[in-house]
């Protein structure tokens, strides 16, 4: 089993992510305009009025995909100290990062752009291709979240890495993931996020549980001898 300290620094890591990574998703999406019908004036008074939320939302992506390292990091010391060797899902879950990092860029290209790119001014194709190009992004990401929780989860059920409960969730929000991507509906991020609280929690609770297990192991061979 992993070490008390790197399983509660995964643990914090993996909550600390699902915070940025969920403030990131808010400032980019909470009143942008949707649909095909949506005005030019629109959509070009809400880019350069939310410029700066949505160079925000880049800078806390970034910030929670590098907390999301950290989580992962963790998660593949408790998979291969548990003997599994754990190569398929933390290359997927390298993958689910940096799809993140590119919906983000994608969403804040236009308003880096009226900041650092001057004289420009919007060009409403450009808002318009890009905005597929970032919802399609996410459905990549889906599948590269389904691909780390299962194989986390193939490998966690092996070897009692982690509770049944998880396991058997783990193997849902995966199937889930992958059926809405084939439906154009990126439900992987979210579930994604809710199966990496799980996660951290279970880390963060065995973090507590070793020191004392050591204890009670210390109070019992002092207790004999």
């Amino acid at each position: 089993m992993p070490t008390t300290r790197s399983s509660k620094t995964a643990g914090a890591c993996g909550l600390g992510f699902v915070a940025f990574a969920a403030a990131a998703f808010v400032l980019e999406n909470v009143g942008a305009p949707s649909g095909d019908t949506v005005s030019n004036a629109k959509l070009v008074s809400y880019l350069t009025d939310h410029k700066d939320g949505l160079q925000g939302a880049a800078v806390l992506m970034a910030l929670g995909g590098l907390l999301f390292l950290g989580f992962l990091g963790g998660l593949r010391e408790r998979l291969e100290r548990g003997g599994a060797r754990a190569t398929v899902p933390i290359a997927a879950g390298a993958l689910f990062v940096g799809g993140l990092f590119t919906y983000a860029a994608l969403k804040a290209a236009i308003p880096q752009a009226l900041d650092y790119a001057k004289p420009y001014t919007v060009d409403t194709n450009t808002a318009r291709v890009l905005e597929p190009l970032s919802y399609t992004s996410l459905i990549y990401v889906s599948i590269a979240a389904a691909a780390m929780v299962i194989g986390v989860s193939y490998i966690a059920a092996g070897h009692g890495l982690l509770p049944s409960w998880l396991t058997r969730g783990g193997y849902g929000a995966a199937a889930l993931s992958v059926i809405s991507s084939v439906a154009f509906i990126p439900l992987g991020p979210p579930l994604a996020g809710v199966w990496v609280v799980a996660v951290s929690i279970v880390m963060l609770r065995d973090a507590r549980v070793v020191p004392a297990a050591n204890a009670e192991r210390g109070t019992v061979a002092h207790s004999r001898a």
